[in-house]
């Protein structure tokens, strides 16, 4: 099993994958429909807490002005 859930689909030759999932820092990726977003839009990612886990679906929410 891949030590990160993007690593089967990406392979373990990403060097962000290792460099920030290595150092604790989450990654968003895989987001569609961005481009629909007014420009200054701010995009907020809220994880789902599972005890355990090595990732999650993210619940995507974004402040339009």
């Amino acid at each position: 099993m891949p030590a990160w859930p993007t690593q089967a689909r990406y392979g373990s030759e990403n060097p962000a994958h290792r460099i920030l999932l290595g150092k604790g820092i989450p990654i968003i990726e895989n987001i569609n429909n961005l481009s629909l977003l007014p420009p200054f839009s701010f995009v907020m990612g809220f994880p789902n807490k599972f005890k355990g886990g090595s990732g999650s679906p993210i619940r995507l929410a974004a402040l339009v002005c």
